[in-house]
C-alpha cells in the first residue's frame, strides 16, 4: 500500500514537469519567430558583444541576456550590424539579419534562445507546487504544480523570446521570500527579498509593481505588531519607525545592486541606461498601444480588458478552483496574514495596475497573477478527501484543455469562449496572432502544392525569409517584403493552376491600422479552405473574377495602380462582363 502511494505521489510530481516540457518544446520547433523575438534577441547578443544598449531600450536586458548567452557560447555568430541600421537603432532588421543571416541555422538559433526560457517556465511550475507544498502539503504542491505546468500561458510565453516569464519568476521568488521572513523574521532573508526583486526590474520595468507589494505587505505586517528585523537591530533601535526603515533599506539595497551590473555599468553606472529605458516605457504608456477587444479598436485600452482576458485564456478549472478558494477563505486551511499579503495582496495590484494601464495587450503581462492563482487554487485541496479528488479531477480537466491545442498554446482560448476556432471574434495580437504560424503556412503551401499565393502577414519577419513566394497584401507591418510595386514582374507563374490567398487574425480583424478591416471584411462570409495554426486564414480564390476585383480594389485603396490594374485584367479574363471592371480599368489607365 505503501509502495503504491509513493508511486502516485511521483507521478504527480513527475508528470507535470514532463508534460511542460513536452509541450514548450513542440512550441518551440513549431512557432516561427513571433513579432518582438528577433529584435529581442538581437538586443541582446550585442549587449554582451558591444556593450551598447541602443537597440529595444524599453525591455531591461536580463532576460535578453540570458536568452542570447547560448548562441554566444554555443555558435557565436559573426554578426555585422549594417551600419546604417545600427546608427538608426532599428532592431527589427537587425533581428531579422541576426536570425537569418548569421550563418547559424534560424531554426537551431531560435531554439538555442528559447531554451533558457523554457527553463525559468519550468522553474516557476516547480516553484509554484513549492511554495504550495510549503503552504498545505504536498498534495497542495501537486495541485499547484500541475496547474502551473499545464497552463496555456505559461507553456506558450516559455517558448518565446520575452521578459513577461522571467520577470514573473523573479516575482514569484521575492514574494515566496517574504513569506519565509514573515514565517522566521531576519535581515539575510529581507536580502534575499530584495535580491529577487532586483532581478525582476531588471527583466521588466513594470515589474516594479513588486516593490509596492512588498512595501505595503511589509508595512501591514509591520502595523500588525509582528517582526520582521527587530531582534538583529540594537536595542536602542526597536521601534517601529527605526524597523521600517532597516527593512526598506534591506531591501531596497540589493534591488538597485542588481542594476549596474545587468546594464554592464554603461550609462552611468548603468541606472542612466535603465532610466531611459524605464522613460521610453512611460512614453509608451502615455500614447497608447493598438488593441482589438470583443470587435472594438483602442489606443487607450478598456479597463474590462485584463478581467475578460482572464476569463477566457484561462482554463476554467483552474479559474473555479481559485474563485472557490478565494470566497471560501475560512474552510480548510485559512488564509492566513502572510498568505494574504503575500498572494492575494500582490495578485490584486498587478492585476488593478494592468487594468488601469493604457496599453492593453495579452495574457502575458498577467503572469505574476497567474503565479498567484496557481497557488491559491491549490488551497482547496485541505477541504477533505471529496474535495481532493474533484480538484484532482479538475487539475486533470485544466491539463487536458490545455495540451490537447499543442503546440498552439499561445492561441488558447477555452470553453467558455469557444476554443481558438472562435479567438479571433475576441483578442488578438499575442493573445492569438503573434507571426508564430509562418512555418507553418509555409508547410501548408508545399503540401497543398500551392502556385499562387497572395498574403498579408502580421509579423517582423518577412515570409521571403522562409521561402515563400508570394504577392504582398496589404498588412502590419504593411509591406512585409520590399515594396510590391517597385517589382514590375509579376511572380506567380504563367498559367499558375491555383489561387490562394492567406490572411493573419489580426490583419483580417483590422488590429492595426484599422482600415484593415475594410481590406479583408468580404472574407468573412466566406468558408476558408484552411486555417494555419489558429492565426493565418487560408482561402481558395481560384477562377473566382469577384474575389480578384476585390483585391483590385485592396491595391486601389493602398495606391498601388499597377497592381490594382494586373488584378482588374485577371477578373475580366475569368468574367468579362464583370460589372464595373471594364469602366475601372479605364479609369487606371492614367494612374499607371
Amino acid at each position: 500500500m505503501r509502495e503504491t502511494r509513493t508511486s502516485r505521489v511521483w507521478l504527480w510530481f513527475v508528470l507535470p514537469p514532463a508534460l511542460f516540457l513536452w509541450a514548450a518544446w513542440r512550441c518551440v520547433e513549431y512557432c516561427s519567430p513571433t513579432y518582438d523575438e528577433p529584435a529581442h534577441l538581437v538586443a541582446g547578443y550585442t549587449y554582451w558583444t558591444r556593450r551598447d544598449f541602443r537597440l529595444d531600450q524599453d525591455v531591461p536586458p536580463l532576460a535578453k541576456l540570458l536568452a542570447a548567452l547560448p548562441v554566444l557560447a554555443l555558435e557565436r555568430p559573426d554578426f555585422r550590424p549594417d551600419p546604417k541600421l545600427w546608427q538608426w537603432g532599428d532592431q527589427f532588421g537587425l533581428g531579422t539579419r541576426f536570425v537569418f543571416d548569421s550563418g547559424v541555422p534560424p531554426d537551431r538559433l531560435m531554439a538555442l534562445a528559447r531554451a533558457p526560457m523554457v527553463a525559468m517556465g519550468l522553474l516557476m511550475a516547480l516553484f509554484s507546487g513549492w511554495w504550495a507544498a510549503r503552504l498545505w502539503g504536498w498534495q497542495a504542491g501537486a495541485a499547484a504544480l500541475a496547474l502551473a505546468a499545464c497552463d496555456p500561458n505559461l507553456i506558450a510565453h516559455s517558448a518565446t523570446v520575452n521578459s513577461d516569464v522571467p520577470a514573473a519568476l523573479f516575482v514569484l521568488l521575492a514574494l515566496y521570500a517574504l513569506w519565509e521572513t514573515f514565517q522566521s523574521p531576519g535581515w539575510q532573508r529581507l536580502l534575499a527579498v530584495g535580491a529577487a526583486a532586483g532581478l525582476a526590474i531588471v527583466s521588466k520595468h513594470t515589474a516594479l509593481l513588486v516593490l509596492v507589494c512588498l512595501l505595503l505587505a511589509c508595512a501591514a505586517w509591520l502595523l500588525g505588531g509582528r517582526p520582521l528585523v527587530r531582534r538583529e537591530l540594537p536595542t536602542w533601535g526597536r521601534s517601529l519607525g527605526l524597523e521600517a526603515l532597516a527593512s526598506l533599506g534591506l531591501i531596497l539595497l540589493p534591488a538597485v545592486a542588481a542594476i549596474p551590473p545587468c546594464h554592464f555599468f554603461v550609462g552611468n553606472f548603468g541606472f542612466g541606461t535603465w532610466l531611459e529605458g524605464l522613460d521610453v516605457v512611460r512614453q509608451h504608456m502615455a500614447v497608447g498601444h493598438p488593441s482589438f477587444l470583443l470587435g472594438d479598436y483602442s489606443l487607450t485600452g478598456w479597463w474590462l480588458f485584463y478581467p475578460f482576458v482572464l476569463l477566457v485564456k484561462t482554463p476554467l478549472p483552474t479559474l473555479a478552483m481559485a474563485i472557490a478558494s478565494l470566497a471560501l477563505w475560512k474552510r480548510g486551511t485559512r488564509l492566513d496574514r502572510a498568505t494574504t499579503l503575500t498572494l492575494v495582496l500582490p495578485a490584486v495590484v498587478f492585476f488593478a495596475a494592468a487594468s488601469a494601464s493604457r496599453v492593453a495587450l495579452g495574457a502575458r503581462h498577467l503572469m505574476p497573477v497567474y503565479a498567484c492563482l496557481w497557488i491559491l487554487a491549490a488551497r482547496c485541496v485541505t477541504w477533505g478527501p471529496v474535495a481532493r479528488r474533484g480538484a484532482a479531477v479538475l487539475v486533470l480537466a485544466a491539463g487536458a484543455s490545455s495540451l490537447v491545442v499543442t503546440p498552439h498554446q499561445l492561441a488558447y482560448f477555452n470553453e467558455l469562449a469557444g476554443g481558438p476556432d472562435a479567438g479571433h471574434l475576441y483578442l488578438l495580437d499575442s493573445n492569438l496572432d503573434w507571426g508564430q504560424d509562418l512555418k507553418g503556412l509555409r508547410d501548408f503551401v508545399a503540401r497543398e502544392k500551392l502556385d499562387t499565393l497572395y498574403l498579408s502577414y502580421f509579423g517582423s519577419v518577412p515570409p521571403s525569409r522562409y521561402g515563400l513566394k508570394y504577392r504582398a497584401l496589404p498588412g502590419n507591418p504593411t509591406w512585409n517584403d520590399k515594396d510590391p510595386d517597385e517589382d514590375p514582374v509579376d511572380p506567380f507563374p504563367e498559367g499558375s493552376s491555383r489561387h490562394v490567398i492567406a490572411v493573419s487574425a489580426s490583419n483580417l480583424q483590422g488590429l492595426w491600422p484599422p482600415q484593415l478591416r475594410a481590406d479583408y471584411g468580404w472574407l468573412l462570409s466566406r468558408k476558408p479552405l484552411a486555417r494555419v495554426g489558429f492565426g493565418i486564414w487560408v482561402w481558395e480564390l481560384t477562377g473566382d473574377a469577384e474575389a480578384h476585383a476585390q483585391l483590385a480594389q485592396i491595391f486601389l485603396r493602398w495606391r498601388k495602380p499597377r497592381l490594382a490594374e494586373r488584378e482588374l485584367k485577371r477578373a475580366l479574363a475569368l468574367d468579362p462582363a464583370l460589372e464595373g471592371g471594364a469602366q475601372l480599368l479605364e479609369r487606371l489607365a492614367p494612374r499607371r
